[in-house]
């Protein structure tokens, strides 16, 4: 059964198949003796600093309650959901909207998290979602309305939408806690759920740094990575195997250059891979655990590594 929690008249004296009206302390009876609540909720985006809740949802399978945000203040919820064991797909986007109203929830589950960890090293995966919800219940989610919720408000089928997204995740929970049995994996899931409450306050409520120490570091990375840059193209300059790559106004100068004249891209992995295939590497790909267990062959592999994460911490720290 779907239940509406609301301030709106228009809804409140409406008669539909689709949902029963109640009220707050209905809603607190009910999953005052729960050891877990499956939770969601609708947002007018995906910024928490500017944009609203619209809903948030609490169920179990049998019943789902779906709370307009809009005209009922989710404070009265702070304890509920601060009490209990929150189900929830890609948890870190509800509780950074939590957050926002004071509301810490204290124990997680997200089988968003646990499905990324069972299709680790899948070359395909579907972690929507309804694409959970398909594999693992016999349940179907229609999310062509997501768009619409916004500019449609709490209709029949929006109210519904909303209680679905909260019907399942017990069921998925449970056989997807079958598998992390099945491979060992409970450890990894239980930091997983733990740490992802810490992210969710850090992307909230951000973090204090030393603006000058981070540009000192900055700028010692970059210097790191252009002397790097250079190793890598004295290697290829040096190297027989690779006169492909290198133009003969290179190979005959005798008094050096200071214009880089080689073409290559040593943040393309399609040129890096092709350059380790040219000296005769049995390698299949760039990725780093590919590259530590060939490093040994080629003094161009560890240059490599140490080229790829100095850029990794120049592009997306410096």
């Amino acid at each position: 059964m779907i239940y509406l929690i609301t301030g709106q008249q228009k809804l409140l004296n409406v008669e539909t198949d689709v949902y029963i009206n109640t009220n707050i302390e209905h809603c607190l009876n009910y999953f005052k003796n729960h050891l877990e609540i499956q939770f969601d909720t609708e947002t007018t985006g995906f910024d928490p600093y500017t944009c609203d809740l619209l809903t948030i949802q609490l169920g179990d399978k049998e019943n789902q309650f779906v709370i307009d945000s809009q005209t009922v203040h989710i404070s009265i919820f702070k304890e509920l959901l601060e009490s209990k064991l929150l189900l929830m797909h890609n948890a870190k986007f509800d509780l950074r909207f939590l957050r926002k109203y004071d509301i810490l929830p204290n124990k997680i589950y997200d089988t968003f998290l646990a499905e990324c960890i069972l299709t680790t090293g899948h070359e395909e995966r579907e972690l929507g979602l309804d694409s959970v919800v398909l594999r693992y219940t016999d349940g179907k989610l229609d999310k062509s309305i997501r768009g619409d919720i916004h500019r449609e408000g709490l209709s029949n089928r929006v109210i519904q939408y909303c209680a679905y997204d909260v019907k399942y995740l017990s069921d998925i929970k449970s056989k997807q806690l079958e598998k992390i049995e099945q491979y060992e994996l409970q450890n990894v899931l239980d930091l997983e759920n733990e740490v992802v409450k810490v992210f969710a306050k850090i992307e909230y409520d951000g973090i204090k740094i030393d603006s000058e120490k981070w540009l000192v570091v900055a700028d010692k990375v970059n210097e790191d990575l252009n002397l790097c840059f250079n190793q890598l193209d004295d290697m290829v300059i040096n190297e027989p195997k690779l006169k492909e790559f290198v133009p003969k106004t290179i190979q005959g100068n005798l008094f050096g250059f200071e214009e880089r004249l080689l073409k290559i891209n040593w943040s393309s992995n399609q040129q890096k891979l092709l350059i380790l295939k040219t000296l005769g590497l049995k390698i299949t790909s760039v990725g780093d655990r590919e590259l530590q267990r060939n490093k040994r062959f080629h003094q161009l592999i560890p240059k490599l590594i140490e080229y790829t994460k100095l850029a990794k911490l120049s592009t997306a720290f410096g």
